[in-house]
């Protein structure tokens, strides 16, 4: 099989310069979505297909939400956060992660795969001075896998075998994220994530459209009972920010500043605008991190200036340009774009390279 075949290189999104010089180029595309299914805006093409991976987790989440996992087990709100999220493993996120076991009588050694130590360096670092062994809690994908195990508990599904494309949980799960992404579950793909869980393939609209219905459901037409909880998904993701994903990462950077986000593996990273109801999906074709910050930042300023395009209100822009100029300016504190050498002098910097095309052109 040629892979080239299936996925075409995107155009530019962002860049580094050295010196004078352009060093590199970051290609991939972005999509800009409302609650309604309504394609907002671009940067190359927003159809092109791609694995959602982790940013899959909130809407896998909801459907036990939905349920009453929370209300059958007594867990706590923050638990919910942790069922989103892609964890680095620190102490915040195994103290609960074995709060969560002992509510719901999940075991960890029930969890699908391999013992690991944390995946954020620092935590990873912490965790080897003391001399802690590989565990399956430390796996960053932890989280999702107990609140699913507890899901099939409540649910008296079985146990083994849940992460089998055909077990009644994943079964579930791909009707809850076609419900999301207003696609029939038959119009998504499927292979196999890093924690071995099924991962689906759609098209990249089709994700932020399911970010936009994270931020606001009540906008969707799809029947789905995962739906009416994805606001609640939201709030936790927005309430705890760390727990998400970590000290640092862009996610809980943005999450702090009331941008719901979350990443995912190989350049996927989806965010969204509660107040707006917008959802937006960026892919990054080299699969790598480095280039999202900029390209996040950019995405919210350009979104700023073109609120009228995006058919926010008047009398709503004020407080949401405010939002968005501080988000993008909390993502550029984090992530500065001035590059500098170990001896402190300025190298390069990281520059975006993207303009989004609006639906009126599209």
């Amino acid at each position: 099989m040629d892979y080239t075949q299936q996925h075409h290189p995107g155009v530019p999104l962002s860049g580094t310069t050295r010196g004078q010089w352009a060093e590199n180029i970051h290609t991939g595309r972005i999509a800009v979505v409302d609650a309604s299914g309504r394609l907002l805006a671009a940067a190359g093409d927003p159809y092109a297909e791609a694995f959602m991976r982790s940013t899959a987790k909130p809407v896998q989440a909801a459907p036990s939400i939905a349920a009453g996992l929370m209300e059958r087990f007594g867990l706590p709100e923050e638990a919910i956060a942790l069922m989103s999220a892609s964890h680095r493993g620190a102490p915040e996120h195994i103290a609960l992660l074995e709060r969560m076991l002992e509510l719901t009588g999940v075991r960890e050694e029930q969890l699908a795969f391999h013992d690991d130590l944390p995946l954020g360096r620092h935590e990873r670092d912490e965790a080897m001075r003391a001399g802690a062994a590989p565990r399956k809690l430390y796996h960053t994908c932890s989280g999702k896998h107990v609140g699913l195990l507890a899901y099939c508990r409540m649910m008296d599904w079985p146990l083994e075998g849940y992460t089998n494309p055909e077990h009644p949980l994943q079964q579930r799960m791909l009707e809850a994220v076609a419900a999301f992404a207003d696609l029939e579950p038959e119009e998504i793909g499927r292979a196999v994530d890093g924690c071995g869980l099924p991962v689906f393939r759609l098209p990249l609209e089709a994700i932020a459209l399911t970010y936009a219905r994270l931020a606001l459901p009540e906008a969707a037409m799809a029947d789905d009972e995962a739906l009416p909880a994805a606001r609640r998904v939201a709030e936790a993701m927005l309430a705890h920010p760390a727990l998400v994903e970590g000290e640092g990462r862009l996610a809980s950077v943005l999450l702090e500043h009331g941008i719901l986000a979350k990443s995912g593996a190989q350049g996927m990273f989806a965010l969204a605008i509660p107040q707006a109801g917008i959802g937006a999906a960026i892919q990054v074709d080299d699969g790598g991190e480095s280039a999202w910050p900029v390209i996040a930042a950019e995405l919210l300023d350009q979104l700023r200036g073109s609120l009228d395009l995006a058919g926010v209100l008047p009398e709503d822009r004020i407080d949401l340009e405010r939002l968005l100029s501080a988000a993008a300016e909390g993502v550029r504190a984090q992530f500065p774009e001035v590059m500098v050498s170990s001896t402190g002098v300025e190298t390069g910097r990281l520059r975006p390279a993207f303009e989004l095309e609006w639906s009126s052109g599209l």
